[in-house]
C-alpha cells in the first residue's frame, strides 16, 4: 500500500505565469532574484489546488515529499506554504544526483525508511520517472491536477 507520495516541484505544484514558457524554472528565478524590487508571484505561481488536495492526503497519514533540482523552494513567499503541507523537501542539486539517477531515489527512502513498493513519485518530466520506477517506486506522469488527483486516488492510498 502507497504510503508515502513524493512530488516533483516546478511543472507540478509551481508553475511560470507565463504560459508559453515551458522550461526549468529555476533559472529565471535565479535571474529575476538579482534584480531589485523582484515579486515571485509576478513570475510564478503555485497549483493551490494540488496544494491543498496533498494537504488532504497529509490528514489521512500520508507522509509528503518533495524532491526538486535547485533552490526556488526557499524562497520565503512559498517556503511556509510547502513546509506546511510536506515533511521535507529535497534538492536533487544539494545531493549531487539528478531525478534520472537511482540513487538519489535509493538514498532517500533508505534515509525514510521507507520501501520502494511504499511509495509513489510524480513528476511532469517522462525522462525522470524512469529511475523512480527502475527501484520499484510506483510513478505518475503529471499532465493535470485533475488526471493526477483521480490517478492518486485510483492507487488506493
Amino acid at each position: 500500500m502507497i504510503s508515502t507520495v513524493i512530488s516533483d516541484l516546478g511543472g507540478v505544484l509551481l508553475f511560470s505565469k507565463d504560459k508559453s514558457y515551458k522550461g526549468k524554472l529555476n533559472p529565471v528565478y535565479k535571474e529575476e532574484l538579482k534584480k531589485e524590487g523582484f515579486d515571485f508571484f509576478n513570475f510564478f505561481e503555485l497549483n493551490n489546488e494540488l496544494l491543498e488536495y496533498y494537504a488532504s492526503l497529509k490528514e489521512k497519514g500520508v507522509k509528503l515529499y518533495i524532491i526538486t533540482e535547485g533552490i526556488i523552494q526557499n524562497d520565503p513567499k512559498i517556503k511556509d506554504d510547502l513546509y506546511k503541507v510536506f515533511d521535507k523537501i529535497y534538492s536533487s542539486g544539494e545531493i549531487g544526483l539528478t531525478k534520472k539517477e537511482v540513487g538519489l531515489y535509493e538514498g532517500i527512502l533508505q534515509g525514510l525508511g521507507i520501501e520502494p513498493s511504499d511509495a509513489m513519485y510524480i513528476d511532469d518530466n517522462r525522462d525522470n520517472l524512469g529511475a523512480a520506477q527502475e527501484l520499484g517506486i510506483k510513478t505518475i506522469l503529471f499532465k493535470n491536477t485533475e488526471g493526477l488527483k483521480e490517478e492518486i486516488q485510483n492507487s488506493h492510498i
